[in-house]
């Protein structure tokens, strides 16, 4: 953990925050808290270098502590935690204990110990006072679940029509919110057609990106056992049996399918030698993309290089050309 002991601890700790602070003003020239931030470090680091003692107008000036109290706090980042700890590092300094290192401003023995008690008091009280606020807001640090939203459009099956849904998971409030690090759950609605029933929720996907859902994620159908679906992989909700099917599934039920090895391009003419991917690796017939996947009445799986077609017996599972 970083501490200040001296001056020179002080000065290193102060260096190192301002050539931080300096890059986050360039990263995010229009947030205000860091050009607030960035004015008072290197005021600090012109007053500190003075051999005097601080003027009481000065000690007052620096406000990086309550900045970061009120501004940056709290927070889940790492990186802005280590920011945060140093803030309150370097101003507490400032404000006791470099002022207290000029023979100018040395107090009496006992007028110290009896400053130094109050102080230890009155910093448990506070600590006490915001670390139970801290808690408080720790707590909607992170968002709510998003909506829910359809994917795509609803199938009718025994008892409901079912609908995927996507929404957005929960994340860490962050002043360096990337969208591109949000990440979305999907699910399985099953609405009861005469509204008598709650809708049932099946989560079948998690963490997953929104670019990867845009198109993929999609009800395939319903074959009179099974609805089935792409959500990143195939998968299916088994109806009768209540449960989940997924792509060991039909693994199991087909142990001769498996690795199948894509069409080499060595000899295509209309791609360059130097780009033609020649070795390419084989694929799972069961962990392709969406688009090997079909239905008409039954699942189609077409093979990685698409030279056969297979279609999957709602009963068994077992896949035979069609």
């Amino acid at each position: 953990m970083i501490d200040i002991r001296n001056r020179a601890d002080f000065a290193l700790v102060l260096d190192a925050t301002i050539a931080e602070v300096d890059s986050l003003v360039i990263s995010e020239p229009g947030y205000r808290i860091w050009a607030m931030l960035q004015q008072q470090l290197h005021a600090l680091k012109e007053w500190s270098s003075t051999p005097t003692a601080p003027s009481a107008d000065r000690l007052n000036a620096i406000s990086i502590g309550r900045i970061a109290a009120r501004e940056l706090e709290p927070t889940n980042e790492p990186w802005m935690q280590d920011l945060i700890d140093r803030l309150h590092l370097l101003n507490y300094f400032w404000r006791h204990w470099l002022g207290a290192e000029t023979p100018a401003r040395k107090a009496p023995w006992s007028g110290l110990r009896k400053l130094a008690l109050a102080s230890i008091a009155s910093t448990l009280v506070l600590a006490f006072v915001v670390g139970g606020s801290l808690l408080a807001l720790r707590s909607v640090a992170r968002t709510a679940t998003g909506p829910a939203t359809p994917l795509g459009q609803p199938i009718s099956i025994p008892g409901a029509t079912a609908t995927l849904t996507v929404s957005l998971e929960p994340y860490t409030i962050s002043l360096r919110h990337n969208p591109e690090g949000e990440r979305h759950q999907v699910q399985l609605q099953l609405s009861d057609p005469t509204h008598k029933q709650p809708d049932r929720i099946i989560p079948i996907a998690q963490h997953l990106q929104y670019n990867d859902l845009r198109f993929d994620a999609k009800l395939l159908g319903d074959d009179g056992h099974r609805l089935w679906f792409y959500v990143g992989k195939i998968g299916a909700w088994d109806y009768r049996q209540d449960r989940l099917v997924d792509p060991d599934d039909l693994r199991r039920a087909n142990p001769t399918l498996g690795m199948f090895k894509r069409k080499s391009n060595r000899g295509d003419p209309l791609i360059s030698p130097a780009v033609a991917r020649i070795d390419q690796p084989a694929l799972d017939l069961w962990s392709g993309e969406g688009r090997l996947y079909g239905f008409d009445g039954r699942l189609r799986v077409t093979t990685p290089d698409y030279q056969n077609v297979y279609e999957i017996d709602p009963e068994s599972l077992h896949a035979s050309v069609k």
